[in-house]
């Protein structure tokens, strides 16, 4: 599918007008694939990543997944609730309005351990940013790294923010990985030698 001048104007709009943010960087991230592209999100809440990353990348299967519930692991790993489940649930919903007339755009209502074996490989990019506790993080690049094509990229957000994440991402990853602006990470997956990405 060919971009139509609306969407390439507003792609460059939005690149443009916020060039250092986690959608921006994550299209560029992109850029040495062909489209069109899949991606998974880790992480959704209200879904206004998933949002621009829809306007950027307009051809692109998205995979949106959350379980759109507070759990007790995800309490205890906070240390405080910071949501109320009427609050999650109303989250849930925008992302099933935003994404109703969406084709290409698949709602994955579980955690990212159970949509890990519902999702298919050889995906693009997946973009991490649910539980920021170590545990969970480092459980995510696990079960979702094997699932990125050689020469995709694994990504996450909150790199220096939560302590959590920057563990995880340092233990797993070590220097094999770019730190961005807006706590962006970015990991490339090795391509096989000889290949032409």
């Amino acid at each position: 599918m060919e971009l139509d001048l609306s969407q390439a104007l507003l792609r460059e709009l939005i690149l443009k007008h916020s060039p250092d943010s986690r959608w921006s960087i994550l299209a560029k991230a992109l850029e040495s694939l062909s489209p069109p592209y899949s991606i998974a999100e880790i992480g959704v809440y209200d879904g206004s990543c998933s949002e621009l990353l829809r306007k950027l990348l307009p051809t692109a299967t998205l995979y949106l997944i959350d379980p759109w519930e507070v759990s007790t692991e995800y309490e205890s790993s906070n240390g405080v609730r910071t949501i109320e489940d009427e609050e999650m649930q109303k989250a849930f919903q925008q992302v099933r309005e935003l994404f109703a007339q969406d084709p290409l755009t698949h709602i994955v209502k579980n955690t990212s351990k159970e949509a890990s074996s519902l999702v298919p490989n050889n995906l693009d990019l997946v973009f991490i940013d649910g539980n920021h506790d170590y545990h969970f993080v480092k459980e995510d690049i696990e079960l979702w790294l094997p699932k990125v094509r050689p020469g995709g990229v694994l990504a996450g957000h909150d790199y220096g923010r939560f302590s959590g994440v920057k563990k995880a991402v340092d233990e797993l990853l070590g220097s094999d990985v770019l730190i961005k602006e807006d706590f962006v990470w970015l990991h490339y997956t090795k391509a096989p030698s000889g290949s032409f990405l």
